[in-house]
């Protein structure tokens, strides 16, 4: 289970460096990280194109966050290799 865990943490930190290149991020040692894309359009269009490329990303808009935060939330596992985030972040 800790093999588990440190893999799960390896990959997260590897993602969320990854969206701080290319956003704003926000504090967060889950597995879970934000990618703010701020407006709607830009959110809907991304979350489209994500889904196009076969990742199952919905996007997160206001009510849910606050206005011009619009996200969409990656989740990772820790049954996901390295190699697999790296092609996820090859879309983004």
């Amino acid at each position: 289970f800790s093999k588990e865990r440190t893999h799960l943490e390896r990959l997260s930190v590897f993602l969320r460096q990854e969206v701080e290149h290319r956003t704003q991020i926000m504090p967060s040692q889950t597995c879970i990280v934000p990618y703010i894309l701020g407006g709607n359009e830009a959110t809907l269009a991304k979350a489209e194109y994500l889904q196009g490329q076969g990742y199952y990303c919905l996007p997160i808009r206001p009510p849910t966050v606050p206005k011009g935060t619009s996200r969409i939330r990656l989740s990772l596992t820790a049954d996901m290799t390295m190699d697999e985030v790296k092609q996820f972040v090859a879309c983004l």
